[in-house]
């Protein structure tokens, strides 16, 4: 996308400078006043973290791909994310844009955006927090695409990451967070991980299962039986147990797990079925007879 930016600008200029005029001149001008700084700022910004995403998008889409393995690829992206927020990787995607932008003849902006035409903030949303973002005074052109923009977009991509795997209030992302605790080895080695431990007796509570210390014991087992799994996911163990001939001796870990690998990540292959269904059968098809 970044190398192609410059063709499309040299494109739109010949559109509008074309003469005679140009039907689409118009339209080709405008496009042409939105490739400024702020977009190839937004764009350094959003590339690499759309990199990241789409990859976690196809792994997710896979057809038979377990939640526990679903976790894995968010906690991946997330660490990402948290790697890409801070100072210095912001200052080398912002010397990137300022060469990128003198290379293509787009000039920097001549203030900080929005800080010449402030107006006064209305008295009952003084001491919000919105207001307190917007009163800031911002000291640089960097500062300011550092906080408003840089900042504000990985962390509205954390959050909602977060809040989509991880979950909050909602039970049933409770329950979903329960079983994936089951797949971290590291949640069952002594000390037990205590959070992990809370998660187990409000999954037990959910089936009605009163052996939450049995539960924890089997998995103990499990981990010390097998330290060394390629991969800890719900079909992996079970298959794991199965194979192994130990589903007998670890009942309860068999039960959950088989309720909990066939949960599907997404409704992406459902989605597609319809999606073809009407390329074969329009809403206009009438009955076979």
């Amino acid at each position: 996308m970044r190398k192609v930016i410059p063709a499309l600008k040299q494109f739109l200029e010949e559109i509008v400078q074309k003469h005679p005029p140009d039907a689409s001149a118009g339209d080709a001008s405008i496009l042409l006043q939105s490739i400024n700084f702020e977009f190839l700022v937004c764009l350094e910004i959003a590339t690499p973290v759309f990199q990241e995403t789409a990859y976690a998008s196809n792994a997710l889409q896979q057809e038979y791909f377990d939640l526990a393995a679903s976790y894995k690829i968010v906690d991946g992206v997330l660490q990402s994310l948290r790697e890409l927020r801070n100072d210095e990787k912001f200052q080398e995607i912002f010397t990137n844009v300022k060469g990128r932008a003198e290379s293509m003849a787009i000039d920097l902006p001549s203030g900080i955006p929005g800080q010449g035409r402030r107006r006064k903030m209305p008295e009952r949303y003084k001491y919000s927090a919105t207001s307190a973002t917007e009163d800031q005074q911002y000291q640089s052109l960097e500062e300011y695409y550092r906080v408003r923009v840089f900042y504000v977009f990985l962390d509205t991509i954390s959050q909602k990451l977060q809040r989509r795997f991880k979950g909050g209030d909602n039970t049933t992302w409770g329950i979903l967070n329960a079983f994936h605790c089951m797949t971290v080895q590291d949640n069952w080695k002594e000390p037990v991980n205590e959070e992990a431990f809370k998660s187990l007796q409000n999954l037990c509570q959910f089936y009605e299962l009163e052996e939450v210390d049995k539960l924890r014991l089997e998995l103990k087992i499990f981990y010390s039986s097998f330290p060394c799994l390629p991969q800890n996911t719900a079909a992996t163990m079970l298959n794991l147990m199965k194979g192994n001939n130990v589903q007998e001796i670890l009942p309860l870990m068999l039960e959950l797990l088989t309720i909990y690998a066939p949960l599907p990540v997404t409704t992406a292959t459902v989605e597609r079925t319809f999606s073809k269904l009407k390329l074969v059968k329009t809403k206009d098809t009438q009955p076979v007879q």
